[in-house]
């Protein structure tokens, strides 16, 4: 659920989430996979403080891709499912994991439109376009509340989709612009939403509280990404020179600047039960690294190149190596060591994004031919 509880980017394709993390060092280019992915932050579909589609909504400085090659040893007590897609549809993409195994994600259709969809087991159920002509699902909870977005191309709605029903919502802007990235068990919904027309703000929405721009008046802009059961959100914020820092706001949407590593990019992904937080944030030397950040000790870096996207309340993370090639990855439970996920295919780019109590992983993964596929990685084992 991104909730992280054991719980990052086609839609058009760059909608997604996936399109968040794709083939970049930072948010705002994992979209160069030819806007193919789906968790990002989102290709935004109009112009907004030079972000174009298939970017982020707030380009963080982009140091490249700094990264030593690194063993790959592959984790044997984890299995591969390809998940499949829509008749006819070319890629799908998992963008998150309920304590259930419920994968929520996109799918494209044979006309290439991304659709929210959720695969139970290997089952997929298409949660429909309520608005426009693309949707797509980022975040799912345990009682198979789904959010996401739904869009014409020119609007912007959140959607939660529980129940066999759909509600949208939206900020004060018109037109509206609103992305829902994560999704909490009490139905607490944080992402970003285009404020006054001109910058992008976070928020928090719930039914009884509605919707409340959590942006601190301090910074340029700011995204939520994650909102863990007790109310807290975590994202980033960028200040008025362009850099990021990571970003936690408390139940009350108290605002606390989590700073970076010491380089120019910060960004908080995730966050647990426990309050612990992980992202990934830019060294002094510009390596993009991931942190985890606990009250006690601040943010500390892995001393790895990669990203952390998740991690579940056992203490498992989950995200990628920038390697050669992209590969998924995760570590063990409350342990720092990091193996790689099976691949779907020999040689192709593969994305942890979302991880579940159990250890349990959804993300995407390259097949032959160049598109990709959902992925739920089990693990042998539960935490």
């Amino acid at each position: 659920m991104r909730l992280s509880t054991g719980k990052a980017r086609v839609v058009g394709v760059g909608e997604g989430r996936a399109s968040l993390h794709m083939e970049r060092p930072s948010r705002s280019a994992r979209a160069a996979r030819k806007c193919q992915s789906s968790r990002t932050i989102a290709a935004l579909s109009f112009s907004l403080v030079g972000v174009g589609a298939c970017q982020d909504p707030i380009s963080p400085h982009d140091p490249g891709n700094p990264y030593a090659t690194e063993a790959l040893t592959v984790d044997a007590s984890y299995n591969a499912t390809n998940l499949g897609t829509l008749p006819g549809g070319g890629d799908s993409f998992g963008e998150d994991i309920n304590v259930h195994g419920h994968v929520a994600g996109i799918a494209t259709d044979s006309a290439g439109n991304s659709h929210a969809v959720v695969w139970i087991g290997t089952t997929l159920t298409d949660l429909g376009v309520p608005f426009g002509t693309r949707s797509a699902a980022f975040g799912i909870n345990d009682s198979q509340a789904v959010v996401g977005h739904s869009t014409d191309g020119i609007s912007r709605y959140g959607v939660i989709w529980k129940n066999g029903g759909h509600t949208l919502f939206s900020g004060a802007s018109s037109p509206h612009m609103v992305d829902a990235m994560a999704i909490n068990n009490s139905d607490v919904v944080t992402g970003y939403h285009l404020a006054g027309g001109t910058s992008i703000h976070a928020y928090r929405y719930s039914a009884g509280g509605g919707f409340v721009d959590i942006h601190p008046s301090s910074y340029a802009q700011s995204v939520g990404l994650g909102v863990n059961d007790a109310g807290v959100i975590v994202g980033y914020v960028q200040l008025a020179d362009g850099s990021t820092h990571a970003a936690q706001w408390n139940s009350a949407n108290t605002f606390y600047d989590l700073g970076t590593l010491g380089g120019l990019i910060g960004r908080a992904e995730a966050v647990n039960a426990s309050g612990t937080i992980v992202g990934e944030s830019a060294e002094a030397n510009g390596r993009l690294s991931p942190f985890s950040w606990r009250s006690a000790t601040g943010m500390v870096g892995s001393g790895l190149g990669g990203y952390a996207l998740d991690l579940s309340n056992a203490g498992r993370a989950v995200g990628y190596k920038p390697l050669p090639n992209r590969h998924a990855a995760a570590t063990g439970k409350n342990v720092a060591n990091v193996l790689t996920l099976p691949s779907l295919s020999a040689g192709t780019n593969s994305y942890a994004i979302g991880v579940n109590t159990c250890g349990h992983i959804a993300g995407i993964a390259g097949i032959a031919g160049g598109a990709y596929r959902a992925v739920r990685w089990t693990i042998l084992t539960c935490d």
